[in-house]
């Protein structure tokens, strides 16, 4: 991390809401009288019963609870809507840009409150009254934002579903919640490019047994659709002739106001759920203090409405401070690289609120773009999504910003509902990289494995409280909103110590504790990339436009260093024993290094794990091992490189397939190979899709370790597969699914075992052993394999692409920019599918493919 640092302006210092003196005014205070502090910050709401209960939490296991204002009463669309609407009809609420420049629409806020008004009494005319959940299915327009307003002004809970999610991803979240309204469009822009949105309800509604009533449609592109008669009916049509007369529903500080889903790639997403006083006070407060927000200045949140940040930042933090705030449907790089600035100038905006990956990338393209425009209305810019690296914080601050505008680095997630960890314009200095210091009531921890805290400059696990719930309270703890002097563990996976260098009192937030794990869920474009896969545009003539993948932790983590004024203590081992493994830059990678040793994941595996026989001696590791991963790519590209067979003191060296989803049980596996084999050469895949690939580059594969449930295929299909392209290659089944019902569908798809994922390291390295040996489980009798995993076994990789990519209902056009084909590539490999599967046409492919449990997983 750059050593660089920027002290705070003194115009900044002098005009700005909040100093470095009264930030360590208010920090104290929120912390030694909390009560005191947060009743004085409800005020800045209307409330209909103000609240004289500030502030219920308790900890203990047998009384757990987390109350906000609780006897407090207000409505959240009055606050962002009614109250600026009665005293500022004419001012503007929403600037909303098209994916197209010319298409662009400016709402007031009494027109805000007309919109509203007459959707909230739509709703209540089919049916949706208190409590009930709506799922907006919808792209950045304005009907988007109506949509969530009315349901607040009705006191109905909305759950926004990005318009990139698949068809299987919204079935899953429409049933969790048990919507029984959906609202959603005809199609999608983006990018000029059309998403099926109409199309991926329908056939999200046929996927399982849901109970929505009522589908309203908006009219968007005017694209041709097919409606259900009963069911759908046009947006227009619901909303003509309603009353703009819409009393807010009084709603109680701790009602459920929205639900918002995780990623799924650890299992089913994970709906967390807001209340409404705390979650409004938290957006409100944030928006203007870490924003140094003025009235009448244009605020821009690039995020759609999909995400938090779309919620809390682009729409009821913004509004409830009676901002303009700008809603943008398109991408930064349509129809040109200069799009975002074009904006910036169009609208005049003051604060811009964008992600590092959307920096990463218009930085690849070179600084003329950025500089054909002015950009002189820019005072404030901001950074959300993922930790931005200091090369492009430094072209964001001074290409961007010309160098005059202060970055603010904020850190939060879903479960938190707004900034943590932030810095604040007028208090505090900035540093390349670093979030720097906590808000008002954030008291983050450093603790190990045991939740012992951690002193000093060192790294280790952070707490806070990450909350996830259903609305059914019977069925799980409901959530709250925070207000954030809460803490609790996120997770007990285990990070190890290391020593760092002092860095003056600063939080630097290596890594997001959620992952997006599938690169194709991400539009056509490219422009919304992985969240844990962050991307870093290195400056320099050599390295200039190259990306490379940050080092993963894993779900649930959050890897926070601690930074203060300590001495380096002295590294590691005596020279001469440093272990030979894998580069030097990539120690992760090889599960004798004692950094890996000191962090292996205990709790996933239920015992402590000792080190490498040969260190046991005292000697160095031997240099055999050697690690592939599939993972890693070349100009944008997969590459996979051919495992070279060679001799140790055992003999040929074994080449062993690991794939699976999740990195710390890929590196448990790797801990249970090196005691099995300790000369094995490992690939590793974390996809179907890789793991075939790997599987056909490989000249020797001895054996496989799979998990059952892998992005691209959650079921059987990836075992019938693997086992067709090697047959000879003993397939070791490692799932958590049930043993009972599992374990025989599996050996008779072709694996030879089945191990739980509950098992010890010393079960795995037991299992391994046996495989490499040629031992097998006891075959099922009267379990063939079905027809349809002959079938779907039979395709390449290429098309096994193609079918993941129809199954996430996107089009010839858009499953051909992912894989980087022409679109008649794309038409001649459906062809191929739909021979080899013996089907008539794609729907029936795409039942034949979900009977062989391949889904796209988001």
């Amino acid at each position: 991390m750059t050593e660089a640092s920027y002290p705070v302006p003194a115009e900044w210092a002098k005009d700005a809401l909040i100093d470095a003196a009264a930030y360590d005014r208010m920090y104290a205070e929120a912390a030694t009288d909390p009560d005191a502090f947060w009743a004085k910050e409800a005020k800045r709401l209307d409330w209909i019963v103000p609240p004289t209960k500030i502030k219920d939490t308790s900890f203990d296991e047998s009384d757990f609870h987390i109350r906000w204002f609780e006897d407090g009463q207000l409505n959240v669309a009055a606050n962002c809507v009614d109250r600026h609407a009665e005293t500022r009809p004419d001012a503007t609420a929403i600037l909303w840009e098209g994916d197209d420049p010319a298409d662009d629409r400016k709402i007031s806020y009494a027109e805000l409150r007309d919109e509203v008004s007459k959707l909230g009494n739509a709703l209540k005319a089919k049916g949706v009254r208190k409590g009930d959940r709506v799922t907006i299915y919808l792209p950045m327009i304005p009907e988007a934002a109506f949509a969530m307003l009315a349901c607040a002004r009705i006191g109905a809970i909305h759950s926004v579903v990005f318009g990139g999610f698949s068809p299987e991803s919204l079935c899953n979240r429409i049933h969790d919640c048990d919507s029984r309204i959906v609202i959603t469009a005809d199609e999608g822009l983006r990018g000029g490019k059309t998403v099926p949105l109409k199309a991926n309800v329908d056939a999200a509604l046929d996927h399982g047994d849901l109970a929505v009533e009522t589908v309203i449609v908006v009219r968007r592109t005017g694209g041709k659709v097919t409606m259900t008669e009963g069911r759908d009916c046009w947006y227009a049509d619901c909303v003509e002739g309603q009353s703009t007369d819409c009393a807010p529903e009084p709603m109680n500080a701790e009602d459920p106001l929205f639900i918002l889903y995780t990623s799924g790639s650890t299992g089913q997403p994970k709906g967390v759920l807001h209340s409404t006083g705390g979650y409004l006070v938290w957006a409100s407060m944030t928006h203007e203090y870490v924003f140094n927000y003025r009235p009448g200045e244009i605020f821009w949140c690039a995020a759609d409405v999909g995400w938090v940040t779309g919620h809390t930042y682009s729409l009821y933090g913004a509004l409830a401070n009676g901002a303009t705030t700008v809603m943008f449907e398109g991408v930064p790089n349509y129809p040109d690289h200069s799009r975002f600035w074009q904006i910036v100038d169009k609208y005049q905006v003051n604060i811009l609120y964008t992600a590092p990956t959307a920096l990463r990338s218009l930085m690849r393209e070179g600084d003329d773009w950025v500089t054909r425009t002015s950009r002189k209305s820019l005072r404030l810019l901001g950074s959300v999504g993922e930790p931005i690296n200091p090369e492009a914080w430094n072209w964001y601050h001074n290409v961007v910003g010309d160098g005059r505008c202060p970055i603010v680095d904020t850190w939060w997630q879903t479960e938190t509902g707004g900034h943590m960890i932030s810095p604040l314009p007028g208090a505090t200095a900035l540093k390349p990289g670093s979030a720097t210091k906590p808000l008002f009531g954030v008291m983050p921890e450093l603790v190990d494995a045991d939740g012992k805290v951690l002193g000093g400059a060192v790294e280790g696990q952070s707490r806070h409280r990450r909350q996830l719930a259903r609305p059914d309270a019977h069925r799980v703890e409901r959530s709250r909103a925070l207000l954030p002097d809460v803490l609790l563990d996120l997770s007990r996976q285990v990070f190890h110590r290391r020593r760092l260098p002092p860095r003056r009192g600063r939080l630097l937030l290596d890594h997001r504790p959620r992952r997006r794990r599938h690169q194709r869920q991400r539009p056509p474009d490219g422009y919304r990339r992985s969240r844990e896969r962050p991307r870093r545009a290195f400056e320099g003539r050599r390295s200039r436009g190259r990306r490379h993948a940050a080092r993963r932790e894993g779900p649930g983590h959050l890897r926070v260093r601690y930074l203060e004024r300590e001495r380096r203590a002295e590294r590691g081992p005596a020279q001469g024993t440093r272990p030979v493994g894998p580069p030097r830059d990539r120690p992760d990678r090889d599960p004798r290094h004692p950094s890996v040793r000191a962090r292996a994941p205990q709790d996933a595996l239920g015992e402590d794990h000792a080190a490498h026989p040969a260190q046991d001696r005292g000697e160095p590791a031997r240099p055999a091992w050697r690690h592939l991963d599939a993972r890693r790519s070349r100009g944008g590209r997969r590459t996979y490189r051919r495992p070279r067979g060679g001799r140790s003191r055992t003999g040929m060296t074994r080449t062993i397939l690991i794939a699976d989803d999740h990195p710390l049980f890929r590196q448990a596996l790797r801990l249970a190979v090196s005691r099995a084999a300790p000369d094995a050469v490992v690939i590793e895949a974390g996809q179907l899709c890789e793991a075939v690939d790997a599987v056909r580059a490989a000249e020797r594969l001895d054996l496989i370790l799979l998990d059952l449930r892998m992005p691209g295929s959650e079921g059987f299909a990836g075992v019938a597969l693997l086992h067709a392209e090697r047959p000879d290659t003993p397939i070791m089944v490692i799932s958590s699914a049930d043993e009972a019902e599992a374990a025989p569908r599996a050996r008779a798809y072709g694996a030879i075992g089945f191990v739980p994922k509950t098992a010890d390291l010393t079960t795995l390295e037991t299992a391994v052993a046996r495989a490499l040996a040629g031992e097998r489980d006891t075959p099922t009798e009267g379990a063939p394999i079905d027809a349809m995993a002959t079938r779907v076994a039979s395709l390449t990789p290429t098309e096994l692409k193609v079918l993941l990519g129809v199954l996430a209902g996107r089009l010839n056009k858009q499953v051909a920019f992912d894989l980087g084909i022409s679109e008649g590539t794309v038409k001649g490999h459906m062809t191929a599918i739909l021979r080899k599967l013996g089907v008539q046409n794609r729907t029936q492919a795409v039942l034949a493919a979900r009977a062989m449990d391949i889904h796209f997983a988001d």
